[in-house]
């Protein structure tokens, strides 16, 4: 009885030990799960498992949160059951796992959490790729049940990432996963928002034939992406043959709700395939079958897209490509055959990156074309870190645009990449055709067209190239402020290399030497005519455009300016210009080319402030009546100037203000002008011996002045009379704008006739007569004045003083009541006439004799002329004469009152006649 009692008692005991052993299993499994996961790297993780039956385990809650690099994974799943089975379990898998609610949130992580150490993901990353080192390929082909399930069923996963966009920002994903003996059978269907449903099936049969299928869900569907392949294991290598065929039209739905870009996916057409057999060692583990060299794979690729427009910015867009690869996932080589690999018709001036380029952009839509026109080869090398590319060419890039008639095109020989980065390139570029037409706008062109060759290459991050001698530019109907040419080209004459450093924008031009045919500069009131012109580039570079200088050289052979008729000597511009991002710096040189006047100038712009400044001196000119007169220089001179001798010198000094956009504003400015014994005629006047220097100071902003009165000298000045020994002061002031010229001159001072003339001078507008000015005469020789007359047999000696106010009107000069006077105690007249002129005035006058006898010997006390000069070249002389003949002792005093009329222009003109032959006799007789 009592060992029964205990045998009860044992069993009630270990019945209540397993009772209880059953009720703590849940929360010790709980308990062991919760502390492994945290081990694995998850911050939160939360597992309640319900009390077990017999096959089957009820999970009702899972709570999992793992931090990744900026965003956290929350995963939580509702009411799991797994079914299981003794000889499932003994296999190492459950037989059923069904996961009705499943939830997937990834959440922006706030810049206040804790970044996921480096090490837990280095560690993580070996020990999944650890696996890779255990499994080889034939245990992969021979179809080991890798997964924990046989099947596997997914009632809803909804799948929410905060940082997406678009209608896969929340994702439901449902389907089953089946590995049975035949292999892995798999039915996935997922759909967004408002979206399409997909679907995916994976076949995968242990007999080594495999299949995938995405296809939309609906009843017309056709597959969107098919894969086949097919496994033969051998004793030592396994062969993998497949095909993949891609549906671009199917497709195109899907990549819209992927990367959205309008409607216009929706329109693709197309397809890709790919067909290739593949080689690997069964003996090879999978983590270094991609380096083992028995594994190899070859095949064929064709590709042909078209999608008509995408997102305003590009239509018309083709892609087509037909070639072969081979080689191993470590080494992979391929080939392209001959032809056109894609087109588009791009608006570039709406591409957002190339915003900042827009001017310089051509307007329309371009055709862009990339093309290989005998085949293109390359090679991709996986193995090493970073993989890198090698591109065989000739790939050309080629962009056309019909609205500015332009064509660009790269030939592309060689391009290879390490990583994302472009390691190496060889190749041409050619550009050709207008520039757009804002650019040529900008520049005051009408239009500007170019054919730009050349040649470039790549080397340890740096851009090498040359520009080709056939390089060149037109420009047609430039015209910027006055000056205006209606063609004009510049052509490259040798080959400058140019080097470029992308990572610091370095950059470096070699010198380059260009000619430019700029036959006529037009302006307003003239013409510029240039026979040559050179630009030499000495020296150029820089960083970007923020730090940079150069240096060069602009030779113009034969400068010929016209206007009006006038024409200058042909001369030679040299200007060599220093510039950087601070100042602009030029010497200029100007030089006719029998060197018989120069000119020399430097100035200097600064950049920032628009200010400058310049410096200038010309001659000195020293003038010869054969070869350097001024109307040689300047032909058809329109003033009534010439010089034949002297030497004349300018200098000059200048600033300036102004904007980018701005007039030029001149700031200050002098110059000054020597003259030394210049020689010359203005208009019917004789002139020698001038002497001055002209000091002139600029006056903001139109004015222009003498700084200090000039004192003028002139040695000689005549027409038919000569003066001499003038000198006068001379002040002036000239406004530009009102086109008006003061002069005030003072302190005229001559020597004529014998005696002298003299004005305290006179303030003038010449540009706005009239204006007059009085001249005092002193002591004028009678003897010389009737000299004047060329009458034979006249003479005289006195000296006269006199007045003479002079008025000047646009219609020409007079002289109103001008008047002479004999100084006391007056002189001697006498007139001889022949006897010819005696007998024909005593003929015609009886009284006329006794006038000859008292003015053979007149001497008188009173001489006085009243004088009158007309606009129209006619002198009025009135002249009253007092006195006696001693001769004639029984005569009383005699009082003479004349009247006179004289053409001085045709009395000087002969004066001047007879003074011109005198000297042309004198010059033969005297010269050689």
């Amino acid at each position: 009885m009592r060992k029964g009692l205990t045998a009860v008692t044992i069993g009630i005991a270990l019945f209540g030990l397993a009772a209880a052993a059953w009720l703590l299993v849940p929360p010790s499994v709980s308990h062991l799960l919760e502390r492994w996961l945290h081990h694995a790297g998850f911050e939160e993780a939360t597992v309640r498992i319900a009390l077990p039956e017999w096959g089957l385990i009820s999970i009702p809650d899972v709570r999992l949160k793992q931090l990744l690099r900026d965003e956290a994974l929350i995963i939580e799943s509702k009411e799991t059951i797994i079914r299981y089975s003794l000889s499932g379990l003994l296999a190492g898998r459950f037989d059923e796992v069904t996961l009705p609610d499943v939830r997937m949130e990834l959440t922006a992580v706030p810049s206040s959490a804790s970044p996921v150490p480096d090490g837990d993901d280095r560690r993580a990353q070996e020990q999944f790729l650890a696996l890779f080192n255990v499994v080889t390929v034939s245990d992969l082909v021979r179809g080991i049940p890798i997964l924990p399930w046989s099947h596997l069923q997914l009632g809803r996963l909804e799948i929410t990432r905060q940082q997406a966009t678009g209608p896969f920002r929340q994702l439901k994903v449902a389907g089953s996963v089946r590995q049975r003996g035949e292999g892995l059978l798999a039915t996935i269907t997922a759909q967004g928002n408002d979206t399409q449903a997909y679907e995916l099936r994976v076949s995968d049969l242990t007999t080594g034939i495999m299949s995938v299928q995405f296809a939309a869900i609906g009843a017309s569907s056709v597959p969107i992406i098919s894969w086949r392949s097919e496994t033969i294991v051998g004793e030592a290598h396994a062969q993998l043959r497949g095909i993949i065929d891609v549906n671009v039209q199917a497709l195109a739905p899907f990549l819209a709700l992927v990367l959205p870009a309008g409607s216009e996916w929706r329109e693709t057409t197309g397809r890709i395939q790919a067909n290739w057999v593949g080689t690997a060692s069964t003996a090879a583990a999978l983590a270094s079958v991609w380096h083992d060299s028995g594994t190899q794979v070859n095949g064929t690729m064709q590709m042909v897209v078209k999608l008509p427009a995408l997102s305003g910015v590009a239509r018309k867009l083709t892609a087509g490509v037909t070639g072969t690869f081979s080689g191993n996932p470590g080494q992979l080589r391929w080939t392209i055959q001959p032809g056109t690999i894609a087109t588009a018709d791009i608006d570039s001036r709406k591409v957002a990156w190339l915003a900042a380029y827009r001017k310089f952009l051509p307007a329309g839509a371009q055709t862009f074309r990339i093309e290989s026109k005998r085949g293109v080869s390359g090679e991709l090398r996986a193995a090493g870190s970073p993989p890198s590319l090698r591109v065989q060419g000739p790939l050309t890039l080629s962009m056309d645009s019909a609205q500015d008639a332009s064509h660009a095109e790269m030939s592309i020989a060689l391009l290879t990449f390490r990583g994302s980065q472009l390691e190496s390139a060889e190749g041409t570029f050619d550009v050709a055709g207008d520039l757009p037409r804002s650019l040529s706008e900008g520049l005051s062109a009408q239009k500007i067209t170019g054919n730009v060759d050349g040649r470039f290459s790549v080397r340890n991050a740096e851009i090498h190239g040359s520009f080709l001698p056939s390089s060149s530019v037109t420009a047609v109907k430039f015209r910027r402020g006055a000056v205006s040419l209606d063609r004009g080209s510049m052509t490259l004459t040798d080959t400058p290399m140019f080097r470029f450093v992308p990572a610091t924008g370095e950059w470096t031009i070699s010198p380059a030497t260009l000619t430019m045919r700029l036959p006529v500069l037009h302006r307003t009131d003239g013409e510029v005519t240039l026979q040559h012109v050179m630009l030499r580039l000495e020296e150029a570079g820089g960083a970007y455009l923020t730090k940079w200088k150069g240096r060069g050289t602009a030779v113009v052979q034969g400068v010929t300016i016209a206007r009006q008729g006038a024409r200058s000597i042909p001369a030679d511009l040299t200007v060599r210009v220093m510039a950087d991002e601070v100042a602009v710096k030029a010497d200029i040189r100007v030089d006719t080319p029998d060197h018989v006047a120069t000119a020399d100038a430097e100035a200097e712009y600064i950049l920032a402030t628009h200010k400058g400044q310049a410096r200038g001196k010309i001659g000195p000119i020293v003038f010869d009546r054969d070869k350097v007169r001024l109307r040689r220089l300047w032909s058809g001179w329109p003033y009534p100037v010439d010089v034949e001798g002297g030497k004349a010198t300018a200098t000059a000094e200048l600033t300036w203000d102004g904007g980018p956009s701005d007039p030029v504003a001149i700031k200050s400015g002098t110059a000054v002008i020597e003259l030394e014994n210049l020689r010359g005629h203005y208009r019917e006047f004789a002139f020698a011996g001038l002497r001055t220097t002209l000091d002139f100071v600029a006056v903001p902003p139109v004015k222009v002045v003498t700084s200090q009165p000039a004192k003028v000298e002139i040695a000689s000045l005549n027409r038919g009379v000569e003066a001499t020994n003038m000198s006068f002061t001379v002040h002036g002031e000239s406004n530009l704008q009102e086109k008006s010229l003061v002069v005030e001159v003072r302190d005229a001072r001559w020597e004529i006739l014998g005696g002298t003339m003299t004005s305290q001078g006179v303030r003038a507008d010449l540009s706005r007569p009239p204006y007059a000015v009085t001249v005092l005469a002193r002591a004028v020789d009678l003897a010389k004045v009737l000299t004047l007359e060329q009458q034979k047999g006249l003479e005289g000696t006195g000296l006269l003083d006199g007045t003479i106010p002079v008025s000047v009107a646009p219609s020409g000069i007079t002289v109103k009541d001008g008047l002479f006077e004999s100084r006391p105690p007056g002189g001697i007249i006498r007139y001889h006439a022949s006897s010819e002129t005696s007998t024909a005035l005593t003929d015609a006058n009886a009284s006329m004799k006794l006038v000859l006898q008292a003015l053979n010997n007149f001497h008188y006390n009173v001489l006085q002329v009243d004088s009158q000069y007309g606009e129209d070249g006619i002198l009025h002389l009135k002249a009253r004469l007092e006195g006696r003949n001693p001769d004639m002792r029984q005569s009383p005093p005699i009082h003479f009152n004349l009247t006179v009329q004289e053409s001085v222009p045709a009395l000087l003109k002969s004066l001047r006649l007879v003074q011109d032959i005198e000297t042309s006799v004198e010059n033969r007789l005297v010269r050689p």
